[in-house]
Parts: structure tokens; C-alpha cells; sequence
């Protein structure tokens, strides 16, 4: 997991638990098993909706744009 946490434009959080490979449950037991760190890429799929539907409704949220 990765977290970074931003507030008036200064990072206020950074970081990230568990491994970014050798930890995964169909990995062997003997594999190398390499911590995460904050500048480890992550592919996320599904979680880019949620992001998505953030922008379009932080606007609406505001007032700035109209939905529907």
C-alpha cells in the first residue's frame, strides 16, 4: 500500500507498507522479498475510477461545473 498526503502544496505524509514483490501468495517461500518504498510504481486498474470520477465532481462540488 502507498499513501502520500498533500496539504496547501507541501507533503505532509509518505509512505508505504509491505513488499513490492517476492511476498504474494503464490510466490515461493524462498523468494527475495523487496520492501515497498514511496518510488515504487504501482499499477492500479480499477482504483483510476475512482480517481476519475474525484475530478469530474471536485468541480461540481464547488459550483464550477454543472453535471447532468
Amino acid at each position: 500500500m502507498q499513501l502520500c498526503v498533500v496539504r496547501s502544496g507541501a507533503v505532509v505524509l509518505n509512505r508505504t507498507i509491505g513488499h513490492a514483490r517476492g511476498n504474494g501468495p503464490r510466490g515461493p517461500d524462498n523468494a527475495e522479498k523487496v520492501l515497498a518504498t514511496p518510488e515504487t510504481p504501482f499499477v492500479i486498474y480499477s482504483g483510476a475510477k475512482t480517481i476519475s470520477a474525484f475530478v469530474v465532481h471536485l468541480p461540481a462540488g464547488r459550483g464550477v461545473a454543472r453535471l447532468g
